[in-house]
């Protein structure tokens, strides 16, 4: 299993602490590279390959700007934003872009939730799969904690939607931290149709892990295990200062369970 960090991409020292604190693999923001422009792609780039670090995961995959469901969802827009970023990120050869969004396709007010998820299968088979296939990038549906998304809250609610997407490209994450605060349980990563082909990890009050935090961790790697899980999983939570000490000793912790 590889553990990464998510880091913002225009933080340098940060990137290089990552390196530093023996990560795997960093994930950075989507929706931020589509404003990014080419002498700073160009540039991040040199810094990654100078650190002999990876850029293999993204997320934020769309801007609040750009809405998914409801009555007025405009495709090309959809289209011509996947089609612009894809290609910038393609830079970097990522394995997978998580897509959460909460913003973009959360139902509006009194709006069908039913229909909105229809509104997501759709979006995702139709218009966002073909784009990721081009690039050779999987697409990591994330479910949402309820405070934050009235729509695809749960892990067994997101398999649903991966498999009514109907896309090799479309696979599913699984956010520890979105989990807790729902009351899912670990166990429930035995009733999916597939293991998760991401994860992201936090605390229960959303700080990296350590071993004071009150969070089970031991439990949640137990059923990983026991469902042959050896993917990524992404450190997403606050790393307090000193910022490269204490992700260290985070990223140690974690493999103490791998």
């Amino acid at each position: 299993m590889k553990i990464g960090c998510c880091v913002n991409l225009k933080e340098k020292d940060k990137i290089i602490a990552c390196k530093d604190a023996g990560i795997d693999y960093i994930e950075g923001g989507f929706a931020v590279l589509h404003g990014m422009p080419k002498n700073e792609i160009t540039s991040l780039v040199h810094l990654l390959r100078d650190n002999n670090l990876s850029l293999e995961a993204f997320n934020g995959m769309f801007p609040g700007d750009i809405r998914l469901t409801g009555e007025w969802v405009d495709y090309n827009k959809v289209n011509q934003y996947l089609l612009e970023t894809l290609e910038k990120a393609s830079v970097f050869c990522p394995k997978v872009v998580v897509f959460g969004s909460s913003a973009s396709r959360n139902t509006p007010v009194d709006f069908s939730k039913e229909f909105g998820e229809k509104q997501l299968a759709y979006v995702l088979h139709k218009h966002m799969a073909p784009l990721f296939a081009k690039y050779g990038v999987t697409c990591a549906i994330e479910p949402l904690r309820d405070s934050e998304s009235n729509i695809i809250n749960t892990i067994l609610e997101g398999d649903v939607l991966k498999e009514k997407s109907d896309a090799p490209q479309v696979k599913l994450l699984a956010d520890f931290y979105h989990m807790t605060q729902n009351g899912e349980s670990v166990e429930d990563f035995k009733k999916l149709s597939e293991p998760p082909y991401h994860l992201h990890i936090a605390s229960k009050d959303r700080i990296c892990p350590h071993p004071d935090d009150g969070t089970d961790y031991a439990s949640l790697f137990a059923v990983l295990k026991e469902i042959g899980y050896d993917g990524r999983i992404s450190i997403e939570g606050r790393i307090d200062e000193p910022f490269e000490q204490t992700l260290r000793a985070s990223v140690e912790y974690l493999r103490t369970f791998i």
